[in-house]
């Protein structure tokens, strides 16, 4: 089945409901819709660190 087929069995509530938003950016890496921060893990941010030219 096509994806949009699929979407339009849907009504825009239920869409509304289902659907989620994400920002990428450097100082935050992820940040969902809701206000969620998805950070780094500690290991990668040491690894990032390592490679951050002076």
């Amino acid at each position: 089945m096509e994806t949009n087929t699929w979407l339009g069995m849907f009504s825009e509530e239920e869409l509304q409901g289902k659907t989620l938003g994400f920002d990428r950016d450097v100082t935050i890496p992820v940040m969902a819709g809701s206000g969620r921060n998805i950070d780094f893990p500690s290991v990668q941010k040491i690894r990032i660190k390592r490679k951050e030219r002076p």
